[in-house]
């Protein structure tokens, strides 16, 4: 349901991206823009994904999804 970034300038640094919403479960995993990104449970409501500083080596925006590993 929720972020925790939402604006990044373009040619940034890999970072770790929060991803809020609720029913996480262990074994899911954040996809951006389709592919899978390495993908920590933090809890039933939170994730925390690295994103990869080629992921935001363009301007544009991205999909960010979540799915059962």
């Amino acid at each position: 349901t929720a972020l925790g970034t939402t604006t990044l300038l373009e040619g940034g640094a890999a970072f770790a991206l929060t991803v809020a919403g609720t029913g996480f479960a262990e074994g899911m995993v954040v996809r951006w823009d389709g592919d899978d990104r390495q993908t920590t449970f933090v809890s039933g409501t939170e994730l925390s994904a690295q994103v990869m500083a080629e992921d935001v080596a363009n301007s544009g925006s991205a999909s960010v999804t979540v799915h059962e590993g």
